[in-house]
């Protein structure tokens, strides 16, 4: 899995809306009360979850396995600080095991305020603009303008020769020498 999102340019592409989406979730619920929501649950593939626990730097190397799941969970101590933990359970014999995120210097649960502003970086809310900024989009345009241009000067060039070839195969041989 690493390979496939070893930059982590691969895996923000990747997992960049993932974690927008997630991070959304809990500022909207936790700190701005918008909604009561007591779970939240988003589906999707081996590769989400590998990703996105790359981008967090908790991937312990062990390839999700079908209904794998990370769990994203909010905590709120005496103080009413919040903190978040992660888990993942990746067997449904097993239990979720705590994820220690170097983000925030490995211990079990993060502050969430420390976990949201390291992450933001990674949070992009859509992939196309995430994937391919404005220089290469207008670098691919110049590229496929120039290719047109070559492509139609190569096809005039070989028409003139196919007209050429056609005309001289179609005039009468020429008379060198003349019998006496």
């Amino acid at each position: 899995m690493e390979k496939l999102f070893g930059t982590k340019r691969a895996q923000e592409i990747i997992a960049g809306p993932l974690l927008y989406h997630i991070r959304h979730a809990i500022i909207e619920t936790v700190l701005l009360r918008k909604n009561s929501r007591k779970l939240l649950a988003f589906s999707g593939h081996d590769t989400n979850i590998a990703s996105l626990s790359l981008l967090l730097g908790v991937f312990n190397y062990r390839l999700p396995t079908y209904a794998s799941a990370l769990f994203f969970e909010v905590y709120t101590n005496e103080d009413s600080e919040d903190f978040l933990r992660i888990s993942i359970r990746n067997s449904s014999s097993e239990e979720p095991f705590i994820l220690k995120m170097p983000l925030c210097k490995s211990v079990e649960y993060c502050p969430l305020q420390t976990f949201l502003n390291l992450t933001e970086k990674y949070a992009k809310e859509d992939f196309w603009n995430n994937c391919v900024s404005k220089t290469n989009v207008e670098k691919q345009y110049h590229l496929f303008a120039m290719t047109r241009v070559a492509f139609g000067l190569i096809f005039v060039v070989l028409t003139i020769l196919l007209v050429v070839v056609v005309k001289i195969n179609l005039e009468p041989p020429r008379v060198i020498f003349e019998r006496l």
